[in-house]
């Protein structure tokens, strides 16, 4: 079960000896654990790592050249940028099946279109093909910005970031009323889930190009962008 807001301001609470909720409301709490997230992610972001790094399948008819937000069909609502695509025909239920597709620089407008897409472009906003003949599936590995956490049901957006998120946030709210002490012990705290953190998203990181190395090994060439 995902972590959510509720999950950080109760651990919140509990660090700062609030569990009867005196002081420390959701409503209090939020503006310190939005920037709280924004300085987990820059952090991540200064080290490399995809923070929000998603998969969509979507069925692309025969003779589509583009993809975007508002094409039919479009990209996923949180889109931000592709990083890996794969395809297969469409109607095929077998994982064997995909194939890696190899991203271009160039203008795709004029290749003679074939029964699968083979190749795709990162331009303009649109993920650009040549088109096919048939209609194909392709599986999108993408970057993705989520909505922020507003409320105590929203799902924080990287999974085991509830610990770090909170002690960062203790940090800033005993900053805030100047407990120096509090606020250097839950920020040296904060350092050490925050490595935690960088370290199995580097570890998951490794696995999924090993992975994919693995299925496809002479289809499928390393993005451009990471």
């Amino acid at each position: 079960m995902a972590d959510t807001l509720a999950t950080v301001t109760g651990k919140v609470r509990a660090l700062l000896n609030d569990l009867d909720v005196q002081e420390y409301q959701d409503s209090v709490l939020l503006p310190y654990v939005g920037i709280a997230q924004s300085r987990l992610d820059g952090f991540l972001r200064s080290k490399g790592i995809e923070r929000y790094r998603l998969e969509a399948t979507v069925t692309v008819p025969a003779g589509v050249t583009a993809l975007t937000l508002t094409s039919t069909p479009p990209l996923p609502a949180d889109f931000v940028q592709p990083v890996v695509l794969h395809e297969r025909a469409a109607g095929s239920t077998l994982a064997s099946d995909w194939r890696g597709m190899v991203q271009v620089r160039e203008d795709l407008a004029n290749t003679e279109q074939r029964e699968f897409l083979g190749s795709w472009s990162w331009q303009g906003g649109a993920i650009r093909f040549a088109g096919a003949t048939a209609d194909r599936e392709v599986q999108i590995d993408y970057l993705s910005v989520p909505p922020e956490v507003a409320l105590p049901t929203d799902a924080l957006p990287m999974i085991d970031s509830a610990e770090a998120v909170a002690l960062l946030t203790a940090a800033l709210v005993c900053g805030a009323k100047g407990a120096s002490a509090a606020e250097a012990k839950f920020e040296r705290d904060y350092a050490r889930e925050r490595e935690n953190l960088y370290a199995t998203a580097i570890r998951q990181k490794q696995r999924r190009v090993l992975r994919r190395k693995f299925y496809h090994p002479s289809r499928t060439r390393l993005p451009y962008i990471t």
